[in-house]
């Protein structure tokens, strides 16, 4: 038999379990100490301020044109024009580089040269002129325009090449025409520039502001047309966590 003493044992023993149990089942409760901080507008900004970073540091070596003057290349017989030159400027020289072009071709035919042999400096010059033009501007405006040409003519190392023009050129001339008369179509295409784009770049104008300055005013507003799309991704971006 149990004694008073035994019974009453047993019932705290019994209410230290149930009271164990409670306190395991029971939700603990959040200090401050647990409680995650929220993060401020300018801690979630942190990607974009760091694209933002990128592009700055990129446009400071751009309007350096350290990149640029590195990859010009040397030409005899060709007067290059330092580079960080508004669009404008670039674009003069460039028909400037394509008139010396057919001054050298001309004084080959007085020469008596063969015309295919001359039709191939056209093209080599025109190509020449080509990528040493862009090279005087924006090195951004260069890549691009490297991407453009990428995807237009692919990986084809010979989109440019003589041989590639005489073919096309060949294919829409009559078909009696002779090799000769093919590089002579093509010797006079080589000296017509792009309408389209001498509109759109306009013809250099007097200008207060010294080339240079023109340039990097010109290229700061091309990368701060580029830094637009990051900003519209992260204002969607809040926009969907607001509306969420």
């Amino acid at each position: 038999r149990s004694g008073p003493a035994q019974i009453g044992a047993r019932a705290m023993t019994k209410k230290r379990k149930v009271t164990k149990g409670k306190e395991a089942t029971a939700p603990k409760a959040v200090t401050k100490k647990d409680e995650q901080p929220k993060s401020t507008p300018w801690q979630e900004a942190r990607p974009l301020r760091r694209t933002l970073a990128v592009l700055l540091v990129i446009f400071a070596i751009d309007v350096t044109c350290v990149g640029q003057r590195a990859q010009l290349p040397e030409l005899p017989g060709w007067t290059l024009p330092p580079a960080g030159l508004p669009a404008a400027s670039v674009r003069e020289a460039y028909h400037g580089m394509i008139e010396g072009s057919r001054q050298r071709v001309a004084q080959g035919e007085k020469e008596g040269q063969e015309p295919c042999a001359l039709a191939r400096q056209a093209v080599n010059d025109r190509h020449e002129a080509r990528m040493v033009a862009r090279l005087l501007g924006s090195g951004l405006v260069a890549a691009l325009l490297q991407l453009r040409d990428a995807f237009v003519y692919g990986s084809n190392s010979d989109a440019f090449a003589f041989d590639t023009f005489f073919a096309r050129y060949q294919a829409t001339a009559p078909p009696d025409a002779t090799a000769d008369e093919v590089c002579k179509l093509l010797i006079e295409s080589s000296f017509h520039t792009n309408e389209a784009v001498n509109a759109l770049v306009g013809q250099k104008t007097e200008s207060t502001l010294p080339e240079y300055l023109s340039f990097v005013a010109e290229t700061a507003g091309v990368y701060g047309m580029l830094s637009v799309a990051p900003m519209l991704v992260w204002g969607a971006a809040q926009l969907t966590k607001v509306v969420a």
